[in-house]
């Protein structure tokens, strides 16, 4: 009886050690990370397990899959795990969701929807929708004072309806009064030029400056009365009997505008210029203008088949990098460029392209790491690009959430291309 009673104990200790050092739960419970800070949080987890938290976020737009997708940044390095937020807001059609801004004072982002006319605004910490309105007419850039808690939303360019895009008809800065996280149509801007595509805002807030992106000129504006203070036409500003501000040249074509340092830098995507019966080769360009009277202080040129797209400016030191989309006749022409600007002088410190790179779009700059991150238009890559020698470090597909995949399947007014956008780091 004594053995009988000593093996069982034996047995009874053995199912407790067993039991507490596996670590799979009973009952078919669900291991997951409880911690809603993390970015592997399950909502629907039974038992704690392993929680992920990243160091910067890096919010992509894929236009083609009528989302924005979040990646988490670990360590320098870009994790695989995709947050997918849906922007598919108008069924049957692409919404195109095509540039992000984020006002980290107000923990909030937007995002503007080019074919459906809307702009969307979520909450930084849970991106869950707070608020959406209908702007209309191809909505684009974006550019805000979170002081004022104003955004301020340029119009799209025309894209001879590439992959379904269209462009805006209009010649409307729309601004928007996002107070208390709801928007309210505010006041708009009404310029003499078409397509007022690039956009941003100055340091105090108090002056707009935008680039028509088919007539070249380029306007300041106050942004308290609407009015016009200063414009020039950046193809030939000196001269006294420019092209009309409704004359669409399509020439310089300027797609990005940044506001740094006092000064207005304005990337140009020129290319191939057809006039009448002769076709000329139009050199992309960097502009820096003076922040008053926007007179051309300097000009960066690149070849004609580059294309400068959007461009991100390093606030600590000046260094400029710009996407570069290249041309699709050109083999290996689209990547990315870095310049430096000190006083009236650009210094070239390198280009990276090659045909690992496909129409280069979005770019932003990690806030903690010497990366630069960068969209690709054309094969729905994001890259992890070494700031210092462009060096890719990293390249990771844009996933498609599977419900957009089904849905997608059965609908032909959608691509089945990621076709990334803005990008933008938190």
């Amino acid at each position: 009886m004594k053995q009988f009673i000593k093996q069982f104990v034996t047995i009874l200790l053995l199912l407790f050690l067993f039991h507490s050092c596996d670590k799979t739960p009973l009952n078919n419970s669900t291991v997951g990370c409880l911690n809603p800070l993390a970015f592997n949080y399950n909502q629907y987890a039974d038992t704690e397990g392993e929680c992920f938290f990243s160091d910067e976020k890096i919010y992509v737009s894929a236009q083609g899959y009528d989302q924005v997708n979040i990646l988490n940044v670990v360590d320098g390095e870009i994790n695989t795990t995709q947050n997918i937020i849906s922007v598919n807001f108008t069924e049957n059609i692409m919404d195109t969701p095509h540039y992000i801004v984020i006002d980290e004072q107000d923990s909030i982002w937007f995002v503007s929807l080019i074919n459906s006319g809307m702009v969307m605004m979520y909450s930084l910490e849970n991106n869950t929708l707070l608020d959406s309105i209908f702007v209309g007419d191809s909505p684009a850039l974006m550019t805000h004072d979170s002081n004022d808690n104003k955004l301020y939303i340029s119009r799209m360019m025309p894209m001879n309806g590439m992959m379904g895009m269209v462009g805006g008809a209009s010649n409307t800065i729309q601004v928007l009064d996002y107070g208390n996280k709801t928007f309210t149509k505010y006041k708009e801007f009404e310029l003499p030029a078409p397509s007022p595509h690039g956009i941003d805002i100055s340091d105090s807030g108090d002056f707009l400056y935008v680039a028509s992106n088919t007539s070249d000129w380029i306007y300041k504006i106050d942004t308290q009365t609407g009015n016009i203070l200063n414009e020039t036409f950046i193809v030939d500003p000196n001269n006294p009997t420019p092209v009309p501000p409704e004359v669409e040249i399509n020439y310089y074509k300027p797609i990005h505008l940044k506001y740094f340092n006092q000064k207005i830098f304005i990337t140009c995507s020129a290319g191939k210029y057809y006039n009448g019966q002769t076709e000329e080769n139009i050199n992309g360009m960097v502009l820096v203008l003076n922040e008053d009277d926007l007179q051309i202080i300097s000009q960066y040129d690149f070849e004609w088949y580059s294309s400068p797209w959007h461009m991100a400016i390093n606030e600590n030191n000046g260094d400029i990098f710009i996407s570069l989309a290249g041309d699709n006749g050109f083999t290996g022409s689209s990547g990315i460029a870095c310049l430096s600007f000190d006083n009236s002088n650009f210094t070239h410190k390198w280009t990276s392209t090659g045909l690992e790179f496909s129409t280069s779009h979005g770019v932003s700059i990690s806030k903690k790491y010497s990366n630069v991150y960068l969209s690709g238009r054309g094969n729905g890559i994001l890259y992890s690009i070494n700031m210092n020698n462009g060096v890719i470090e990293q390249a990771v597909n844009i996933l498609q959430s599977q419900t957009e995949i089904h849905t997608n399947h059965h609908n032909e007014n959608h691509t089945s291309s990621a076709m990334l956008g803005g990008i933008v780091v938190f």
